[in-house]
């Protein structure tokens, strides 16, 4: 008896949040350039602008993983991410202080944000079509 009286009196069950995620790819996410002729410099490339948002009180975080350019028999070539306010100049190079691999988390209720990766291919990096895929999660706070 004592224990349904106490359950009768608990809280009710919090309503899950509802988050969102739009990523829409850029012109510059198909066209990177490789240099790979004997010089090679960095690069920063918006690839996609992001659309977020959440019914959250506390907001949501986003991680977005580093990772490499690759292809069959190439050298792959390291890339590194970072999240700027949407329009916003794109960042400088110490803006990307994961390493590649790493996760690179924001906090944010509702934003919209471009999305860049900075990359230095080799000095004779091999032609062709290199791929990558760049891993986005979205969880409320």
């Amino acid at each position: 008896m004592y224990l349904a009286a106490a359950l009768a009196l608990g809280a009710p069950a919090p309503a899950l949040a509802t988050s969102s995620l739009t990523a829409q790819p850029s012109g510059g996410a198909t066209t990177l350039g490789l240099d790979g002729e004997g010089t090679a410099r960095m690069h920063i490339v918006k690839v996609a602008e992001l659309s977020l948002s959440t019914d959250a009180n506390a907001g949501l975080t986003v991680s977005v993983a580093s990772g490499s350019l690759t292809k069959d028999g190439g050298t792959p070539v390291a890339f590194q991410v970072a999240l700027v306010d949407r329009d916003a100049i794109p960042p400088s190079s110490s803006a990307f202080s994961a390493m590649s691999g790493a996760l690179v988390t924001f906090a944010a209720g509702t934003v919209a944000k471009d999305l860049y990766i900075k990359y230095t291919p080799a000095l004779l990096q091999d032609p062709g079509a290199y791929a990558a895929s760049i891993d986005i999660h979205v969880a409320d706070n």
